[in-house]
């Protein structure tokens, strides 16, 4: 999603860091200095050879070359790139006490030792990482993918993701395959997002349109505000802000009908399970691909489904919908987060020190707590060392942020809710 407010915050998310759990056993870390098959790497990060081919570029240089205002001939396919070919046990992102990053397994078993700056999650087998302020990839077996050399690597989307480059001066936006073939176009900027159906968002002179993963623009800028596209359609305003809704040619296939609610509380989310949320009259529903309400406008807020499950605002108490609009958890938290990967942070009522407390607790599909009402859990608003460390399950773990005695504990929680990694 892009806003105009975005242009100059995605340079700001160089670092994404620690937050929220129960206490329980602490597992997998030998206190005495023990590790099991830790992998130290600093000696890998060197290139794999002096020269290589791509059929994408023709010859190039080892991982890192890059492609002048130039554009792929081939492109991955998201079947490729969701294929592996190599199962290994996931790996999670730590940082101890010497501001270093390594890696832990889901036992909290230290497998790639601390010797990065910054190291991000692993997508599709591979992590972003960083050493002396330069960025590169690591594969799960701790092995360098890219060289450290960017200035800034985002999150990997179908195949691709948003770097950053300094030369002589001249910030350089562009694209960067997984295989280190990077190019860039001089109307790409920090207003670029991600890819989702094969699109991505691009600003230009503030009019917003969409470019495919070779970089070339295939929907003209021309819109106020565009979004992400999602099962072949994507909201965009027009310069009323009204919103509807394009197919992947441009088409607007649903009327500018839609309010944005420009008080900042919502950003459209994209379709999932076949629905929408939108807002129309200052209330929320859901519509199907095509614009007819299947879910009325009744709610404060509507969010998007994730596991089937969609958060709402009703009378200022949050709750869940299933896609038939039926609560699964009735509206009875004081503040909550949709659900990701089966749980969701919610905090009940009367809970007023919140913020010397933590609060928040982890609760899975059925509406259980899993976790003690000490969690920390921040929706939006900067980027600080608790909000970006707080994730919710990835796998088997979910990186969060706990309050003991009023310190806030950065730990790694299972399914269980007990403490693996502190």
């Amino acid at each position: 999603m892009k806003t105009r407010k975005f242009i100059a915050i995605m340079l700001l998310l160089l670092l994404v860091q620690p937050g929220c759990g129960k206490t329980g056993p602490i597992s997998g870390t030998d206190k005495t200095g023990s590790r099991p098959d830790i992998i130290d790497i600093p000696d890998s990060f060197t290139e794999n050879g002096n020269h290589a081919t791509d059929s994408r570029a023709g010859t190039l240089d080892a991982p890192g070359t890059t492609i002048e205002n130039s554009t792929p001939a081939a492109q991955i396919t998201p079947e490729a790139i969701n294929s592996n070919t190599k199962e290994k046990p996931y790996l999670y992102p730590v940082k101890n006490n010497e501001d270093k990053w390594g890696y832990i397994n889901s036992k909290g078993e230290i497998i790639i030792d601390f010797i990065y700056n910054y190291a991000g999650f692993f997508t599709d087998g591979i992590a972003v990482v960083s050493l002396n302020n330069q960025y590169g990839l690591i594969d799960l077996d701790g092995n360098s993918v890219i060289k450290p050399q960017y200035d800034y690597i985002g999150n990997f989307s179908e195949g691709l993701a948003h770097i950053v480059q300094h030369d002589a001066g001249t910030i350089r936006h562009g694209f960067i395959y997984k295989d280190g073939v990077a190019f860039y176009n001089d109307y790409f900027n920090n207003n670029t997002g991600d890819f989702h159906d094969g699109l991505a968002v691009f600003e230009k002179d503030f009019n917003f349109g969409y470019v495919d993963t070779n970089g070339n623009i295939v929907i003209q800028p021309e819109y106020f505000m565009a979004y992400d596209f999602s099962e072949g359609l994507a909201a965009v305003a027009n310069e009323n802000d009204k919103h509807g809704f394009i197919d992947k040619n441009g088409n607007l296939v649903i009327p500018f009908m839609f309010e944005h609610n420009i008080d900042g509380t919502y950003l459209y989310q994209g379709f999932s399970n076949g629905l929408a949320a939108v807002c129309i009259d200052d209330k929320f529903g859901y519509i199907n691909t095509d614009g007819d309400f299947v879910i009325e406008p009744k709610f404060y807020f509507a969010g998007r489904f994730n596991d089937g499950i969609a958060l709402v605002i009703v009378d200022g108490l949050y709750g869940y919908i299933d896609l038939n609009g039926n609560y699964i958890i009735e509206p009875k938290f004081a503040h909550a987060s949709s659900f990701q990967n089966g749980f969701a942070f919610v905090r009940m009522p009367g809970n007023d020190d919140y913020e010397n407390t933590g609060g928040y607790a982890l609760i899975n599909k059925t509406g259980d707590f899993i976790t003690g009402e000490n969690l920390i859990y921040e929706d939006g608003g900067g980027y600080t060392f608790i909000s970006e460390w707080s994730t919710g399950f990835v796998g088997e773990l979910a990186r969060v942020a706990l309050m003991v005695d009023n310190i806030a504990k950065f730990v790694y929680i299972n399914k269980n809710g007990d403490i693996v990694w502190e």
